[in-house]
């Protein structure tokens, strides 16, 4: 039988009581963390849960009491940000994210998470920055996300989205990058768009957009790129087909 050196076995023990056992998903208990409100670990825990956390590529600390979590960055007792990018999320997203009410980067860009974009997202009027590109995501834009007046960058690039571009998203004044494009978007260009003053970048290209681009575009003065390829655009003013 192999036996121990009594330091051997105490740093053994020591290591085994002080490090933190992951625990079963279903079974980790908000209360025990301490650091942030009960309602945004319950809001981390069901993210993991619904995007198969136990697979993720890092998971470092998640469902235990070690705080901060992989890819968490909090602030003043409040998670603030949430970047898990390329770190093989699939399933789908919760709508518990909307208890994060004081988020203000979600980057879970470069996964396979499938489903809609949940409504509820519109609630977590703090983003500025909500990138869920190159992923699986499919139906359409949330009319919600027209709430996210603090919002500086979305991308939603390269998914399966469908349906139109919501004319809401002409309400996010603060938006500098908007990215669309590579989905299955259709239907014509909202002219609300045109209100977006500060738009630095606006990529709509390879969707199946038609009809003719808005004259308000025209007020986009603060635009440096613009994308609209491989669609079924055509320039239209005054009633005129600009597009020859």
């Amino acid at each position: 039988m192999k036996t121990w050196s009594p330091i051997l076995l105490a740093i053994v023990i020591i290591i085994t009581v002080l490090a933190p056992a992951p625990v079963n998903a279903d079974d980790f208990d908000c209360t025990t963390l301490p650091d942030i409100p009960f309602a945004e670990c319950m809001a981390l825990v069901a993210l993991y849960n619904s995007t198969n956390g136990s697979d993720w590529t890092d998971s470092t600390s998640w469902l235990t009491t070690s705080w901060p979590w992989y890819g968490v960055i909090s602030d003043e007792g409040y998670v603030q940000q949430i970047s898990l990018p390329g770190n093989n999320l699939t399933g789908v997203l919760p709508a518990a994210l909307k208890d994060l009410t004081h988020l203000t980067f979600l980057d879970l860009g470069h996964n396979l998470i499938g489903g809609s974009i949940p409504v509820e997202i519109g609630n977590i009027t703090t983003l500025t920055h909500l990138y869920l590109f190159d992923n699986q995501l499919g139906g359409g834009i949330p009319e919600s996300l027209g709430n996210l007046t603090s919002l500086l960058r979305l991308s939603l690039y390269d998914n399966l989205l469908s349906g139109s571009i919501p004319s809401a998203l002409g309400l996010l004044s603060n938006l500098t990058y908007l990215n669309l494009q590579q989905n299955d978007l259709s239907g014509s260009l909202p002219v609300d768009l045109g209100n977006l003053s500060h738009l630095q970048n606006l990529y709509l290209g390879a969707n199946t957009l038609s009809g003719g681009i808005p004259a308000s575009f025209g007020s986009l003065t603060s635009l440096q790129n613009l994308s609209l390829e491989w669609n079924q655009l055509e320039w239209v003013g005054n009633g005129v087909n600009n597009s020859e």
